[in-house]
C-alpha cells in the first residue's frame, strides 16, 4: 500500500511540474533569432564583427538573469567586448559557445535586440555560422528551469564582398554570373565538330569509300 501511494505522489508531482513548465516552454519557442556576419574587415573594428538579432515575440521579459543562449560555430578567438554591448560571446570548449546577458539587458515583449561581438580570423562560408542554437531559462535563484530549442533561426546569407573575402585587397571577386560572362566572354567558339564514328574515339582513324555489312 505505501508504495502505491509512493508512485501515486509521484505521478501527481509529475504532472504538476509538467503543468507549471508547459506554459514558460511554449512561450520559450517564440523566440526568433537572427544572425549575420556584417564583414571581415572593418576600419572602425578590430577582427570580424557578426550581430545575434534577437525578436521576443512572447508574453514574458528577457532580462540580464533569466537566460543564455548557446550554440555551435566554427571556432574563432572572440574578441574582448567594450563597455556598450548588452551580452557576450563566450567561448566554452571546443565549437561550443554562449550568448551571455549582462546586468543591464532587457528585451520586452515585442522587442528587438541586436547584439554584436568581434572575432579574430574570418568566416567565408556560410556553413561557418552558428547553428544548433538552444535557450536554457534561470529562475530568480539562478537554478535552472526549461531548456528550449531555438527552431526559428535564420543565418543572413554572405552577398557583399566584405563576407566572403578576409581582407579588402584579397582579390578575388565575388562569383556572381555577370563576373563569370565577364571572364568567359574573350573565349573563342571551338570549331564545330561532325558526328564521331566511333565511341570512344580510336586514337586514329581513316575513312574510305568501301563498306561491310554487320549482322
Amino acid at each position: 500500500m505505501s508504495i502505491f501511494k509512493f508512485v501515486f505522489h509521484l505521478i501527481i508531482l509529475s504532472v504538476i511540474t509538467g503543468c507549471q513548465s508547459d506554459p514558460e516552454r511554449s512561450q520559450g519557442k517564440k523566440i526568433r533569432v537572427e544572425w549575420e556576419l556584417i564583414g571581415n574587415y572593418n576600419s572602425d573594428q578590430q577582427g570580424a564583427t557578426a550581430q545575434f538579432s534577437l525578436y521576443n515575440e512572447s508574453k514574458f521579459a528577457l532580462n540580464g538573469s533569466n537566460w543564455v543562449l548557446f550554440f555551435n560555430m566554427a571556432p574563432r578567438n572572440i574578441l574582448p567586448a567594450g563597455n556598450t554591448t548588452l551580452a557576450d560571446v563566450m567561448h566554452i570548449n571546443g565549437d561550443w559557445y554562449k550568448l551571455v546577458p549582462r546586468n543591464d539587458f532587457s528585451l520586452q515583449p515585442g522587442e528587438m535586440q541586436e547584439l554584436s561581438y568581434n572575432f579574430a580570423g574570418c568566416y567565408k562560408k556560410e556553413s561557418d555560422a552558428p547553428s544548433g542554437l538552444y535557450m536554457v531559462f534561470y529562475d530568480d535563484e539562478g537554478q535552472e528551469t526549461s531548456i528550449i530549442p531555438i527552431t526559428r533561426f535564420t543565418v543572413h546569407p554572405f552577398l557583399r564582398e566584405e563576407q566572403v573575402n578576409c581582407s579588402e585587397n584579397h582579390g578575388n571577386p565575388l562569383p556572381f554570373a555577370r563576373i563569370r560572362y565577364k571572364k568567359y566572354e574573350a573565349l573563342n567558339k571551338p570549331e564545330t565538330r561532325g558526328p564521331l564514328h566511333l565511341v570512344p574515339s580510336p586514337q586514329h582513324i581513316e575513312t574510305k569509300n568501301n563498306s561491310f555489312h554487320l549482322d
